[in-house]
């Protein structure tokens, strides 16, 4: 039986391969005679136990060499499969075969000519994929599992088991599902049937369900890995899965029955089923409303939530629900009756579950609470909906809360005990309770009026009446007397006083207004007085601010009473009771009493008689009273007695105001004048008889004046009249507008203004602010128009700042105009002009205007909408304005009004997280106009060319151009000719623009250039290049590095190269589905936002519309294989192999290398970060911030504690000079930028710039400038004191501050300077030469240096011998020493630079040793230090090199006397024979302390010795010298001449011309002596 065929996948060069290559077996042909069997290829016989087949009939070899055989009786009769591998029978799945054969019996057998699967007969329980003449494999089966096959007729399948094997199917139910064994994941994992003849293979897909015919009964489950049966005993029973079967159709799901012990497919119903696959999920089936058909998915489910279940019987309500648990999945639930939170909520009209003698889902109400049937105790003891969604919440003991269903008052509340029990009660009518539902002061109670019950915001210190209802559930007092809602907004149950007053101020008449409780049978009662009831006087308030506010009044005319505040309202005087008449007056000073006493008989004291309230005025004790409410009067007391009237001493005089129910002292600013009759005079006459009074309401005083000031305002407030003195006459004021009230003071200020009306009503200002047209300018005194008739007030505004108010004289602008009681608009401007301000206006629309007012350097704008006009400071930007075709320009706080061109302007106000650009657009009729737009997604180029404007979030932000690309907000209409079939439908017509931005500016891609932008095909995060970007071929790109980019067809997606990407070839790499493309792009996004890309060395952020290169300075540890920055948390992505360290700065990023020394790093993540050099590995340390101030002076937020750095808000590296406390000062350093390295000492030295610090290790010195902190320049150092300059010594690491010494010049190797300090400056050398050096800490010596253009250039350090220092000292050094030293004596010095000197030392140390240079002759020789020297230029005497030395030249040799004992022995001979036989001398001696005494002589016959780099002479002869030649005349020698010449005698020298040679007779007798004392010694000694 042939098993599947397999399809040939492989391509015909590897069959031609494999054929030529592949060795291929197969069972032996052989022939068979008598028993004996004979392998036809090499005509070898058949081994024992080996097969051959001869025809149709399969032989056995039974003999080892006799080739005796037999039919195979390992083969049956019965029909089936065998397969051989070398000529021998597999019987398992250890061997692959070579061969295979269809056997009927063992003599009708015929080679398997199809590939395919098939059952080794021998071995039921493997099948073998057998492939002819090719890779055949035999395979074990591992699990219960089935085979397609397809014969002639009928369709077979073959189905194993591991406990029967495997065995042919012939027949097949219609949704029979098997395991392919053949399946690899989930690629053709199923084998499907749906009829008894079709059956084929499929591909399900992930989390699918089927029930099992593989294991009869069970359940096929598919996931990402693959599929797997599982029988039923290893399911949960009476589970159910979604059936993806063949019959889904009808029967959507599966069921796992426990009476059935079998899974099988049934019919969906409408609702919720616990879904077996995964027990936090749910299965839904709906039911179509049109087709009844069910429809049936998998649903997530929400915790605490209810749903119906689908299984449930409709008439009980015993697993009614599924509710599902976080922790513990979904399960069956029994409701009790009640309300439930319908987890399948759309909408409040479905948003809950009520179940009574069934459950269904009900509708909702917005703000609403229902009793939660799901609840315990308090806890979830209340669903409460708002308009959107509904939710449990706790409910609290003894509460109220709106009842969703309610019917007018009928259960209108809900009421939870203080046993927890809640109740449906109905609300009482004009009744208030607490609502606590209210989390705050927003309607913190429930009223119930005649209709409904509401909830509604409270009236901050208000009582409020709550009637009492007896609750049938519980025997607890419910209620209490009245609600009270304190000065904060807090509401709680009180309980109000006997005979007591309180204030209602929610009252909207006078009926509820005021509250009266008593005791009632025993019970406190509280009730509103009826406006029947109400009385006019006073009521002793009994509320909680009743020491602020003692008094309550009722108006009746204005239906309406109000609680009076202590002084300002109720000041100190006598009251007429209204809430009681057996305590007729209340009295009142710092405080309200009642009092039974009737009258108090002296001045300032009160007569109650006949309900009238009578004040003695005067000494006489007459009364007086005021009978009506219309009229008061007003009386000059002095106070003879204390404790008389309230908190007035004796002595006490100023005006008692006498009203029809209240006698108190008054309490007004302003002025007032009172007639004979105690009333208010309005016409006022100053003088030393007026009864004019200047009163100060904080005082309660009141004093007589005679006097005004003139040019001042002032305002009786009694009478609304308004005054202007002038020459101490009161003028009342009749002109519209507002005056600077001079009645009233704060100290010297005047902060309060008069404003008066059309009808001269004058009324105070009491806190102006702002501006306002000046009315006092109508008035001048009369004296100065006198003097000057066109004398006018050019202060026309009046400006208040909230402490005073001055009048000014305005510049041309705009102003904010002030508010008053009579002017309530906010969006009023004032307009001046030349000195003329307009009338405050309203701004109709919005718009912006520069400020012209005071405050105009901090606020210079005032922006204005339909509500209100204010001053504001600003952010750099524009504003539009009234005129469509100007702009205000603003940058910081300076802003100007411009003509603007065409374009995009960054809206520079606040946006409140709406995205508002201007856009200018020029319109060939009107001209330009500007608009306030709203910004769509992506970027505009604005009309500043560095400056882009981002609309890709929330709001528009301004952005300063960096290199990048960027997705405008605006689109262009396609014009090319350029097939677009591609796009889509809006692309059509449009496609985005994109910008292109450098650090200097930013534009808008032409279309030229738009062309060259290569489009891409992108899917999961693979791109190709879709088609040519120019029909150019030559600029055709066909590759996209890494680090560029590409977009989509109508350029409204970027896309960023991760790596290369080419172009599209063929359908397949556009369908994506080659193995071998990986992926290469990223689709631009704010999703990679965290993300850092490095390509050669430049960094790449990705954000929504664009792709920007890191400009930002800084460094930037980032893992290039997660392309993350370095965790700020976790000191691991720091020291990862795969974390590089980047340097930013404004231009570019460069790799750093890992440091080789100890460093500190603040890195973009605004952390420290230490390299420890030992351990070769970053650390974190303390992040201690520090404040920087640029004195080099810091304050850590923290102690230090031996930490020596510190970081900056902004991230700045801060190195700490010593151990500083926290929050105190210290010296600290800070470079300004990360191009500026300066040096920062703390224990040690460091280099460092704005962001990283690194130990100095290195042996020099470094010279620092004291206020940069710097490298010391060459200008710092010719210029500086010492003080400016700071030297540091460094061994390595350890680094110290040096004072410098005299005498020693210091080195630097960075710079190349030297410097010495010297007189209290440092100086350097001039030229070059040798000086007394110190390179480093540890050496000091002298070196030859030269000076090149201020740098100094140390060329060596000498080696043993003299040298004359720049300096002008004399050094000695020496090699065994290793030092050098200043001489100690007095000589002469030939030194190392070839020169000699001759040096005085002062052995007392007064004189500085002073050394003179000798001079030389040029080209003459010297004999010094045993070798001979050729003057040079300059008096430079160089050993004599071989260029100078010649056999037949003739040259002066000079030999210096101070050197006669080390010359040459010829050379003294003759010096002494001259002496001694020629009265002469040879030397030359000189005048000149700069020339040495010499001894000239002629030489010639010079002789250079290579190896020990000498040169000798011949003399010929010396400076005088006389010798005798064969004719016996006498020659001397002669210098000038080269030579000898003929000695002329001299009279006064008869010994001149002798021969030099001679001996006297002295030294003969010397010589003589000489040789007799030696031989006698020898004599002796021997």
């Amino acid at each position: 039986m042939m098993i599947y065929k397999h399809k040939n996948y492989r391509t015909p060069w590897l069959i031609l391969l494999y054929t030529l290559f592949h060795k291929v077996y197969s069972l032996s042909e052989c022939s068979e005679s008598s028993g004996k069997c004979t392998i036809t290829k090499g005509q070898k016989l058949l081994e024992k136990n080996k097969y051959c087949i001869s025809g149709t009939s399969i032989y056995l070899g039974s003999s080892e060499s006799t080739g005796d055989c037999a039919i195979a009786s390992t083969i049956t009769s019965t029909d089936g499969y065998y397969f051989f591998k070398n000529n021998e029978i597999i019987k398992n799945a250890d061997s692959d075969p070579d061969s295979g054969f269809h056997c009927t019996s063992n003599s009708s057998c015929n080679k398997i000519t199809e590939n395919g699967i098939y059952i080794n007969t021998l071995s039921p329980k493997n099948i073998v994929s057998y492939v002819q003449e090719g890779s055949s494999k035999s395979i074990a089966i591992s699990t219960n599992c089935a085979f397609l096959t397809k014969l002639s007729s009928p369709p077979h399948l073959i189905k194993c088991d591991l406990e029967n094997g495997c065995s042919a199917v012939n027949s097949f139910s219609q949704n029979d599902v098997y395991i392919n064994g053949l399946g690899k994941g989930l690629k053709n994992a199923l084998i499907s049937c749906n009829s008894q003849t079709q059956c084929s293979v499929i591909t399900p897909l992930e989390n699918t369900y089927y029930v099992s015919t593989t294991d009869e009964g069970g359940l096929i489950i598919c996931s990402k890995d693959g599929c797997r049966s599982s029988s039923f005993n290893v399911l949960t029973p009476n589970t159910y899965y979604i059936n993806n079967g063949n019959d889904q159709e009808t029967k959507q799901l599966i069921f796992c029955d426990s009476s059935s012990t079998s899974c099988k497919t049934v019919e969906g119903k409408e609702n919720f089923y616990v879904n077996g696959a995964n027990k936090t999920t749910l299965i839904q089936c709906i039911k179509d409303a049109e087709t009844s058909e069910i429809t049936c998915s998998v649903e997530g489910s929400k915790s605490d939530k209810f749903y119906l279940n689908a299984v449930a019987t409709d008439s009980t309500k015993e697993n009614a629900f599924i509710k599902c648990e976080d922790n513990d999945g979904c399960a069956f639930y029994t409701p009790e009756q009640g309300y439930y939170l319908n987890g399948d909520a759309s909408s409040l009209d479905d948003a809950l579950i009520l179940c009574e003698e069934s459950c269904s889902v009900t509708k909702s109400n917005n703000n609403s609470f229902y009793i939660n049937g799901a609840r315990v105790g308090l806890k979830n003891g209340l669903i409460y909906c708002t308009l959107t969604s509904c939710y449990a919440l706790n409910a609290s003991l003894d509460s109220f809360y709106l009842s969703g269903i309610a019917s007018g008052l009928e259960d209108a509340l809900i009421y939870f005990d203080r046993s927890s029990a809640p109740s449906i009660v109905s609300g009482i009518t004009n009744s208030y309770y607490l609502n606590r539902a209210s989390t705050n002061s927003t309607n913190a109670l429930i009223n119930c009026n005649e209709d409904s019950c509401f909830a509604t915001s409270e009236i901050n210190d208000s009582y409020y009446i709550t009637k009492t209802y007896e609750n049938e559930l519980s025997n607890t007092e419910v209620f209490k007397t009245l609600v009270y809602c304190n000065f904060k907004g807090k509401c709680a149950n009180v309980i109000g006083e006997n005979n007591s007053y309180y204030l209602n101020r929610a009252a909207s008449d006078l009926k509820d207004a005021l509250i009266k409780c008593e005791m009632v049978e025993g019970v406190i009662n509280c009730d509103a007085v009826t406006s029947s009831q109400i009385k006019l006087g006073y009521y002793l308030n009994a509320g909680d601010r009743a020491s602020h506010y003692p008094l309550i009044t009722c108006d009746t005319n204005a239906e309406k009473c109000n609680a009076l505040a202590i002084e300002t309202e109720v000041t100190p005087g006598y009251y007429v009771n209204a809430g009681d008449p057996t305590s007729s007056i209340i009295i009142c000073g710092e405080k309200c009493d009642i009092t039974t006493n009737l009258s108090v008989e002296q001045v300032g004291g009160y007569l109650y008689r006949n309900s009238v309230l009578n004040f003695y005025y005067d000494k006489t004790l007459t009364v007086a009273n005021a009978t009506t409410s219309s009229f008061d009067l007003y009386f000059y007391v002095k106070i003879t007695q204390n404790d008389v009237f309230p908190i007035t001493p004796s002595g006490k005089e100023t005006i008692f105001k006498v009203s029809k129910y209240s006698i108190t002292r008054l309490a007004i600013d302003g002025i007032l004048s009172l007639g004979s009759d105690h009333k208010i005079n309005t016409n006022v006459q100053l003088g030393n008889t007026s009864n004019v009074y200047s009163c100060i309401k904080s005082k309660l005083t009141c004093t007589r004046i005679t006097t005004c000031i003139t040019n001042a305002f002032y305002l009786n407030k009694i009478s609304n009249v308004g005054y202007f003195c002038d020459s101490n006459s009161l003028i009342k004021l009749t002109k519209v507008g507002y005056y600077i009230d001079g009645s009233r003071h704060n100290g010297s200020n005047t902060p309060y203004l008069i404003y008066c009306n059309g009808d001269a009503k004058c009324v105070s200002v009491d806190e102006p602010f702002q501006y306002y047209l000046n009315a006092g300018i109508n008035y001048l005194p009369q004296s100065l128009s006198n003097f000057s008739p066109n004398a006018k007030n050019e202060k026309v505004l009046i400006y208040c700042n909230g402490m005073n108010c001055n009048s000014l004289i305005p510049s041309t602008g705009y102003y904010v105009a002030g508010l008053s009681s009579v002017d309530v608009i906010e969006n009023r401007l004032i307009y001046c002009s030349n000195g003329v301000c307009n009338e405050p206006r309203p701004i109709s629309n919005k718009a912006y205007f520069i400020n012209s007012g005071v405050d105009n350097t901090i606020k210079p704008i005032i922006s204005c909408d339909t509500n209100v006009c204010s001053t504001k400071s600003v952010n750099p930007g524009y504003f539009i304005t009234e005129k469509e075709d100007y702009l205000i320009q603003c940058e910081s706080s300076t802003c100007k009004e411009i003509k603007p061109s065409a374009g995009y302007f960054f809206y520079g106000d606040y946006q409140s997280k709406s995205k508002l650009l201007i856009e200018c657009v020029s319109h060939p009729a009107t001209g330009m106009e500007c608009n306030l737009i709203q910004g769509e997604a992506g970027y505009y180029v604005s009309t500043t060319k560095n400056v882009l404007i981002n609309c890709a979030h929330e709001e528009c932000k301004l952005t300063l151009s960096k290199n990048g690309i960027f997705r405008s907000a605006t689109t262009s209409k396609v014009s090319s000719k350029r097939s677009l079939s591609h796009l889509s439908t809006r692309a059509n017509t449009y496609i985005y623009n994109l910008i292109i931005c450098n650090k200097d500016e930013c534009h808008e891609l032409s279309s030229l250039e738009m062309a060259l932008i290569p489009i891409c095909s992108f899917l999961d995060d693979k791109c190709y290049i879709e088609s040519p970007s120019t029909s150019d071929s030559s600029t055709e790109i066909t590759t996209i590095p890494a680090g560029n980019y590409c977009t989509n067809s109508d350029r409204s997606q970027i896309y960023f190269a991760t790596s290369s990407i080419s172009i599209k070839k063929n359908e397949v790499e556009s369908s994506f589905s080659t193995p071998s493309s990986t992926k290469n792009c990223l689709e631009v996004s704010k999703k990679y936002s965290e993300n850092f890309y490095v390509y050669q060395n430049i960094i790449y952020k990705l954000n929504d519309y664009s792709i920007t290169q890191i400009s930002n300075p800084g460094y930037y540890f980032i893992n290039v294989a997660t392309n993350t920055l370095a965790s700020p948390t976790d000191i691991s992505t720091y020291n990862d192999e795969n974390t590089k360290l980047f340097k930013c700065d404004d231009e570019q990023c460069e790799l750093i290398n890992r440091p080789e020394k100890t460093a500190y790093f603040a890195d973009a993540n605004k952390k420290i970060i230490k390299y420890d050099e030992d351990n070769d590995c970053y650390s974190f340390i303390k992040d201690i911030i520090c404040i920087y101030s640029n004195t080099n002076k810091c304050i850590p937020n923290s102690n230090m504690n031996g930490q020596n750095v510190c970081i900056t808000y902004k991230g700045e590296l801060v190195i700490t000079s010593s151990e500083i406390q926290s929050h105190e000062s210290g010296t600290c350093y800070k470079s300004k930028d990360i191009h500026t390295n300066i040096y920062g000492y703390s224990r040690n030295l460091y280099t460092m710039n704005v962001y990283s610090a690194q130990l100095i290790q290195n042996t020099s010195y470094i010279f620092i400038n004291n206020i940069s902190h710097t490298n010391a320049s060459y200008k710092d150092i010719v210029n500086g004191k010492t003080n400016y300059i700071s030297i540091y010594g460094c061994l390595m690491s350890n680094c110290k501050l040096f004072e410098p010494q005299d005498s020693l010049y210091y080195y630097n190797s960075i710079s190349n300077y030297l410097i010495k300090y010297e007189n209290g400056l440092w100086i350097t050398p001039k030229t070059s030469g040798y000086a007394l050096v110190t390179t480093n800490p540890n050496e000091i010596h002298i070196y030859k240096f030269s000076v090149v253009s201020d740098k100094v250039i140390l060329e060596n350090r000498v080696s043993e011998g003299f040298y004359y220092t720049v300096d002008e000292e004399m050094y000695t050094c020496g090699d065994k020493i290793n030092t050098c030293e200043k001489i100690s004596e007095s000589g002469y010095y030939f030194t190392g630079s070839d020169e000699m000197y001759y040096c005085l030392y002062d052995s007392e140390h007064i004189e500085k040793t002073t050394c003179y240079k000798q001079t030389c002759t040029p080209g003459q020789y010297y004999f010094i230090e045993d070798r001979y020297h050729r003057c040079e230029k300059g008096s430079i005497m160089h050993p004599v090199a071989p260029k100078y030395c010649s056999r037949f030249d003739k040259v002066v040799i000079n030999f210096p006397v101070m050197y006669k004992e080390n010359l040459p022995n010829r050379i003294r001979k003759a010096i002494d024979n001259v002496e001694l036989h020629n009265n002469s001398t040879a030397v030359i001696k000189s005048t000149n302390i700069n020339n040495m005494n010499i001894v000239p002589g002629i030489f010639t016959n010079c002789k250079y010795n290579s190896e020990d780099e000498m040169a000798d002479f011949d003399l010929i002869c010396l400076n005088n010298y006389v010798e005798i030649d064969k004719d016996k005349d006498a020659k001397i020698c002669s210098i000038e001449n080269f030579g000898f010449i003929e000695c002329e005698a001299d009279s006064q020298n008869p010994e001149k011309c002798h021969a030099s040679l001679a001996l006297s007779k002295f030294h003969y007798v010397h010589w003589t002596f000489t040789i007799i004392i030696a031989f006698i010694t020898y004599l002796f000694l021997n």
